[in-house]
């Protein structure tokens, strides 16, 4: 059945191609299968720098169980000639899943307990996230061959609900640290390319140091450096309304889309906004071609790499 499952999707993988965008190009921030499939979902496989990146990948249109269960089959593939490593291990296998009033039980069987140390968080962080990106699915807990277990292999504690709080990419994970700080969720662009990673911060007074603290950080960690400077936010019927710097703007005084996309994705995923309205000098600004005033971070697609 692996042996089908792995023809399958080589297959698919084959028939698409792979090329790969220059540095002179603009750098992509998700990894795309170009494909006809019903339905697209992010999958999470690791860079070179042993960080995450979220892969869209064509899937049929199914249940969420079986999606999911096609989800865990994909990060535990290897692929000698695709650049970013599996995340699972590859003999794991979700034996059973169960989804109740939202929280999500996935059965594994004892491979998925075989693999290296530093791999450990970053695996617990993929399955995590690309389980609860169904909208019907806020939390998700893990039993090895129907036993429940408390810690990992190298101790990292499962909880019995987990949830996106837990972070990815995180760089600590230490409880006193965990429990004094918030999570902030950052788009960070790198050269080759772009994924998701969680900063804990201080929690501050208002939304507006706060934000600001994210563009620094994503400034500070990703190889575009201008920072955005923003001035006001308003929270008006669920759209938020942010006044920036000019220097967000182009010469043709319309948004730069590699300063913009990013910050507004991170704010969707850190504070679940969608709906936005972009000011400088208190006229509405947008991306090129653009004629709504409005900006939603789900319809946003940066530049893509098609496998």
């Amino acid at each position: 059945m692996r042996l089908k499952h792995f023809l399958t999707y080589c297959l698919c993988f084959l028939c698409i191609g792979v090329y790969y965008v220059s540095k002179e190009e603009s750098t992509p921030v998700f990894l795309e299968t170009g494909s006809d499939f019903d339905s697209e979902v992010n999958i999470f496989r690791l860079n070179a720098q042993g960080m995450l990146v979220p892969i869209r990948y064509g899937i049929e249109e199914s249940d969420t169980a079986t999606m999911i269960r096609q989800m865990m089959q994909m990060m535990a593939l290897e692929l000698p000639y695709f650049e970013y490593e599996a995340i699972l291990p590859e003999q794991s296998e979700l034996l059973h899943i169960e989804i109740n009033e939202g929280h999500a039980v996935l059965d594994f069987n004892q491979a998925i307990l075989d693999y290296p140390k530093e791999k450990e968080v970053r695996m617990l962080e993929a399955m995590i996230w690309s389980v609860t990106q169904f909208e019907e699915i806020h939390h998700v807990s893990f039993l090895i061959e129907g036993e429940k277990k408390t810690h990992l292999t190298y101790g990292t504690p499962l909880q019995e609900a987990m949830n996106r709080r837990f972070g990815i990419n995180n760089l600590t994970l230490e409880n006193a640290y965990l429990h004094e700080t918030i999570p902030l969720n950052l788009y960070i662009t790198k050269e080759d390319s772009t994924y998701i990673q969680t900063f804990r911060v201080e929690e501050m007074a208002d939304l507006k140091a706060t934000l600001n603290q994210m563009a620094s950080l994503m400034a500070q960690n990703s190889d575009h450096t201008e920072e955005i400077v923003i001035m006001d936010v308003q929270i008006v019927d669920n759209t938020m309304l942010l006044t920036m710097n000019e220097e967000i703007l182009s010469e043709e005084r319309v948004v730069k889309d590699d300063l913009i996309k990013p910050l507004l994705l991170s704010i969707h995923e850190t504070f679940g906004y969608d709906d936005f309205q972009i000011l400088v000098n208190d006229e509405i600004v947008n991306f090129s071609g653009a004629h709504e005033k409005n900006i939603s971070a789900s319809s946003l697609q940066m530049n893509q790499i098609s496998l």
